[in-house]
């Protein structure tokens, strides 16, 4: 596609990156949060493993959020929106390893100990590939993280 089409279909960069972001959304939609994922016994990684998938795929987008969110504000709640959601799906896995009996439900003595896990389950994978640029580390990205994963989650 020339720069003429480009800028025919999208009149501005904003439009351009409205564009994008609803076509992740859609794609973290159909390609991720398909629930049949989450439902499969023993395979709690497999949704783990589709979100870095997704995230290497559109990783221009994440490393460069920060500068997405001060320069077009108006995308910041759609945003959050999906931050707010990946944390839901993540509290529902946690039910889900407790209920199967992967994970110990949540000490009464730490009570939102595992908001916290879900919290950093998502930073870990929202911000795996930039910290891997940051630190210089070689290697495949996707089963770094997902062994990340499992040190956090199953100690």
């Amino acid at each position: 596609m020339g720069l003429s089409n480009l800028t025919y279909h999208f009149k501005t960069k904003k439009d351009l990156l409205i564009a994008v972001f609803q076509y992740m959304k859609k794609e973290l939609e159909d390609e991720v949060y398909d629930h049949r994922k989450i439902i499969k016994g023993d395979k709690g990684f497999e949704l783990t493993k589709a979100y870095m998938h997704f995230a290497a795929k559109f990783r221009f987008f994440h490393t460069d959020l920060y500068n997405i969110l001060k320069t077009y504000p108006e995308l910041r709640e759609a945003i959050q929106s999906n931050v707010e959601e990946a944390l839901v799906i993540t509290k529902t896995i946690q039910y889900l390893a407790i209920g199967m009996g992967y994970l110990k439900p949540e000490p009464s003595a730490l009570p939102g100990s595992y908001d916290s896990l879900a919290l950093n389950s998502w930073m870990i994978l929202h911000f795996w590939f930039a910290q891997m640029e940051i630190r210089g580390i070689e290697g495949d990205p996707i089963e770094s993280c997902l062994k990340m994963h499992a040190h956090i989650w199953y100690p």
